[in-house]
């Protein structure tokens, strides 16, 4: 914790509450008093408020119950159609379901007290499987469903099993409907479409609040939420399943009932804890650029002075950084250089970078950097090289679709990455193209699967920087296949397709470069954990089984919002974007306009922003935050956040085990029998005696 028994400041803009007092010798309450952000009770009256507005309701009418299974004050009971009802001790919600048929018209089989629109032949049966356990087993022409329902440890688990009945392949969207008996007070969307990080949603009611995850790898990554339509309905859907003659799939989703008090953080802290996410984070981090040139201007933003050893230990004092990545890549964006460097000279001059570091301070961990979905190309080298799109001096840097003729000149290459090669639905790949050190740089978009070349590549890459450069790790950027694209149309895994939303018919067929990259992103990453190495990505985690990895994952976040728009002492507005790194390592990258003059106020008003959302930061623009002068301060509450190992967290703070790391007044809970010790800063990171 880095906060001391802290003394009242004088005029504080947010509110005080006594401390109270009961203390133990385990148990100490350490108040703490900001001027950052006004506290909560704004936030409570505005959603109160929302719910005298609401729109109008849906019917909340359960049909009557064939079986029930119950868990302490849990019941679920189902009617002969499938539809369901769900109890706990002050609140119901009604459960229903529609799955899409095609036809000349789009169809709707459904499991609800309205089942008009299913097909003339779809059939429902009830059985109850334990106490505890009850499954649904629904069919038609073209698929049957076998829906398990459990109660275990406090929720409600949602397991549906989709089988293709037809002799064809078969198309299906899915849809969810929650329906509560009044309108929702407060409700949030955690998550974003196509993204996968965080795949749940909180909605709060008059007599308790509930929290929804989707769980599975599929529909963690293909959903959408509606929520508030009608004003007590909460609906998602899952889509783009296009399943292969015969073939079976799950997909996976869970009710947590949650009491009044419980707001959208107390779901997440119950969600982190189950997913064992709550592990060790280090820093400060920070990018270095190898020919960043302060006095230039060359990639200032990146500049570390590790040439000069006495300066290099003065910055530290500063800034004291605990992970670097180095760059340029390997093999790849040469970054302030002209060129990407070979194996032979990389070796060579990170070494030196890597010594300069570590004679400064031993206990800095050194990563090298590599990209996962972009692989560098050479056209000069190539036949018909010159046909391929090329950057011009001066043009802006941009990803380019290859024409039929150019991606020929790429399949007719010796390249040996061709099956790993992401394509248009026309066949086509994708260009990366670019200038540094004034000459034409060329990468191909690509993916990592177990068995294909890029995944080799970068499993070969990992073992050159841990094993010959002796790296300490290593960070890897654009990780998860989000931003990048996520399908390639060159292949189909037998489950993924584009749907005509007018008839249901699958009309392209494709392949999830990002569940097919699963295993390749947890093999690399555990080629270097069980080497005691740490690991750095860019993305968060879009899996079950990437979940509790150990390593520190974040979002290029820095663009999501302005923090000199919210005024001093004011709550920072609610972004939901920011909400979905809140169930990985919870860590920000950077803040945006780091060229301006004010750099120092944005940087600690940019940590409040993140803070606000329960999030920690990494630095991306490293600017050296000058100490006296316009602009000037310190990054204090950086220096002082790390390590720590999250048990929580909140709307403006993150408790941990080592620290309390907080931008709001209030009681915090101190476990040690070590007296606290707090640090105050202002606004431009300087600490407050």
């Amino acid at each position: 914790m880095f906060w001391r028994w802290a003394k009242p400041i004088v005029k504080p803009k947010c509110y005080y509450r006594k401390p109270t007092k009961k203390k133990s010798k385990m148990n100490k309450y350490v108040n703490l008093n900001f001027l950052f952000y006004c506290a909560l009770a704004l936030c409570l009256t505005a959603s109160a408020g929302a719910a005298k507005e609401a729109g109008p309701l849906a019917d909340f009418q359960p049909d009557p119950a064939v079986q029930t299974i119950k868990q302490g004050d849990i019941s679920v009971e189902v009617d002969k159609n499938g539809h369901l009802l769900v109890n706990t001790a002050k609140q119901s919600c009604l459960v229903g379901a529609s799955y899409s048929y095609p036809g000349a018209k789009i169809g709707w089989n459904k499991l609800s007290n309205v089942p008009s629109g299913s097909e003339a032949n779809w059939s429902v049966q009830i059985e109850k499987v334990s106490p505890r356990s009850l499954q649904i087993k629904a069919g038609g022409k073209f698929y049957n469903i076998r829906r398990t329902v459990s109660i275990k440890d406090g929720k409600i688990t949602f397991e549906d099993r989709l089988t293709n009945l037809d002799g064809e392949p078969v198309g299906v969207n899915v849809w969810n409907t929650l329906t509560y008996r009044n309108a929702f007070l407060d409700k949030v969307n955690l998550g974003r479409k196509g993204y996968g990080a965080n795949p749940s949603f909180f909605l709060a009611g008059e007599h308790g609040n509930t929290g929804v995850r989707l769980e599975d790898n599929v529909s963690r990554m293909r959903y959408d939420v509606v929520l508030g339509v009608p004003a007590n309905q909460a609906h998602f859907k899952v889509s783009d399943l296009a399943l292969d003659v015969g073939k079976s799939m799950t997909y996976r989703w869970s009710i947590y009932p949650l009491a009044e008090t419980d707001d959208h953080f107390a779901f997440i802290n119950r969600l982190r804890r189950e997913l064992k996410t709550n592990f060790t984070i280090e820093g400060p981090f920070a990018f270095l650029k190898i020919g960043a040139n302060p006095d230039t201007g060359l990639d200032t933003a990146f500049w570390i002075p590790w040439e000069d050893p006495e300066q290099l230990k003065s910055y530290l004092q500063h800034r004291p950084l605990k992970i670097v990545v180095v760059l340029p890549f390997m093999d790849y964006d040469p970054g302030a250089l002209g060129h990407v460097w070979p194996r032979d000279v990389y070796k060579k001059e990170m070494q030196k970078v890597y010594r300069a570091f570590k004679a400064a301070d031993p206990n800095i961990k050194v990563l090298a950097g590599i990209e996962c979905d972009w692989v560098a190309i050479y056209p000069e080298k190539i036949k018909n090289g010159h046909l391929l799109p090329a950057a011009k001096v001066g043009d802006p840097s941009g990803h380019v679709a290859l024409t039929t003729e150019q991606t020929r000149v790429i399949d007719e290459s010796d390249w040996p990455g061709k099956d790993s090669l992401k394509r248009a639905p026309d066949g086509t790949g994708r260009i990366e193209i670019y200038i540094r050190g004034g000459k034409p740089q060329a990468s191909l978009g690509v993916y990592p699967a177990v068995g294909n070349y890029q995944y080799e590549f970068l499993m070969d890459q990992v073992k050159f920087a841990l094993d010959e450069v002796g790296f300490d790790g290593f960070y890897i950027d654009q990780f998860a296949m989000v931003r990048s694209g996520i399908r390639t149309y060159d292949k189909w895994d037998g489950f993924s397709g584009e749907l005509d939303q007018e008839t249901g018919r699958i009309k392209r067929k494709y392949f999830d470069t990002n569940l097919a990259g699963i295993s390749a992103r947890v093999n690399l990453c555990k080629y270097a954990l069980d080497r005691g190495k740490i690991v750095v990505a860019n993305t968060y985690a879009t899996s079950a089984q990437e979940q509790p990895l150990p390593i520190y994952r974040f979002s290029e976040d820095w663009t999501a919002f302005d923090p000199m728009l919210t005024p001093d002492g004011e709550k920072p507005p609610l972004v939901g974007y920011l909400l979905q790194g809140t169930l990985s390592s919870p860590i920000a990258l950077g803040v945006r306009d780091h060229n301006k003059p004010d750099w120092a106020r944005r940087t600690m008003k940019g940590v409040v922003g993140y803070l606000r959302h329960g999030l920690l930061y990494y630095h991306y623009h490293v600017h050296h935050i000058p100490i006296t002068g316009p602009g000037s301060g310190e990054n204090g509450p950086i220096n002082h956040m790390f390590p720590i190992t999250p048990v929580g967290v909140h709307e403006g703070w993150v408790e941990g085990k080592e620290r309390t790391i907080t931008c709001i007044s209030g009681d915090f809970n101190w476990k040690h029998e070590r007296q606290p010790k707090v640090y105050l800063f202002d606004l431009n990171g300087r600490e407050i005696e």
